[in-house]
Order: C-alpha cells, then structure tokens, then sequence
C-alpha cells in the first residue's frame, strides 16, 4: 500500500514524467506495455487541477483503517445478485491469484478468468482477448436481465 501511494503522489506533484512512466510500468507484466501513449495520457490526468487537489481521495484506500472500513468482506460479496465476471492478471503486482480466485468463489455464479503474462491492466496489457470476452459477457447478461422481466 505504501508503495502504491508513493508512487502515485510522486507521480502527481512532480512534471518528471518519468515518475508517471515508473507508476505505469509498476501496473504492466510486460514494462512495453506501458506505451508512450498511456505514459502521456496519464501524465496529463495526473496533473489537471481537479485530480491534484483530490489526490488524497484517490490514495485514501491505501490507508489501513480506511481500508479495513471498505474491503468487499466474504459475506459482502455473497450478497451480490447480478452477474459477475472477474478478470485477473497472473503476475498482477497487486493481488495473487488465490484472491481472484476466492473472489470468484464468494461471488454466487461469478465467472473468473486468469490471464498468462498479464499484470493488474488485463483490458490493456490483454485486450485482444478482454475485449471480446467483456463484450460477450455483457450480451449474455444482458439477454438473461430481459428474459427476467
């Protein structure tokens, strides 16, 4: 968590880009991944005004008591009624499979799927295969809302 808030505030109050470059390619499996242009895309986010001045809203999950207050606890999660799909990164920086996979299992009906060489951005480092999967997901659960009513 510490290196999470770090980072990002670095990040945000510096114009070193390459702090924002560091930040993203913290995100990637694959450093390339982090491309010039979402380097420069998030660079310009992470110094709008609005964004500078509500940093410490964005971090606040990376304080403990915070956090404790917020986390999707086990009993949470079984309270979840609509169709769930979990996309996990194999090597995601932030979260082991084993979490993902717990997820999933504490969600009624969730769907899980683990992408290989994949970090915490699946819908970036792995859009060829999120896209379509995201896509049909949502036409499914789409149809089964409509075949309710």
């Amino acid at each position: 968590m510490e290196r999470i808030k770090t980072s990002t505030a670095k990040a945000v109050q510096s114009d070193d880009i390459e702090l924002t470059r560091a930040r993203m390619q913290l995100l990637m499996h694959d450093p390339a991944d982090a491309t010039e242009e979402l380097v420069q895309a998030r660079h310009r986010i992470y110094h709008q005004p609005d964004f500078v001045a509500n940093i410490h809203n964005l971090l606040s999950l990376q304080e403990m008591e915070v956090r404790q207050r917020n986390l999707l606890r086990p009993d949470r999660m079984a309270l979840i009624k609509a169709p769930t799909l979990v996309v996990w990164g194999q090597e995601n920086p932030f979260g082991d499979v084993p979490e993902a996979k717990k997820m999933a299992e504490d969600i009624p009906g969730a769907q899980l799927e683990l992408y290989s060489e994949c970090g915490h951005w699946p819908q970036h480092e792995q859009a060829e295969k999120y896209n379509p999967l995201s896509l049909e997901f949502l036409a499914k659960a789409s149809a089964g809302a409509k075949a309710s009513i």
